[in-house]
């Protein structure tokens, strides 16, 4: 994975759209890890759901870096 700095706008936008629908596709493996009493899965599946979290965070701050501020209407 390119560093944050080194990859465009829309380069960023993509890897946000793909890390929201990666968190989606998460919560649903939970709610049925849940379901099935599959405690070690519901683990793994937070740790990698907080790495995400993380990430996204991280493609949205260094968006805001990026873009600027709407002018006040």
């Amino acid at each position: 994975m390119a560093q944050l700095q080194e990859m465009t706008v829309r380069e960023l936008l993509v890897e946000l759209a793909r890390v929201e629908d990666e968190v989606r596709h998460l919560r649903t493996q939970t709610t049925a890890h849940s379901a099935a009493k599959d405690d070690e899965a519901i683990v793994t599946a937070a740790q990698q759901m907080a790495e995400l979290v993380t990430r996204e965070q991280q493609l949205i701050a260094e968006l805001h870096r990026r873009t600027p501020e709407a002018p006040p209407t």
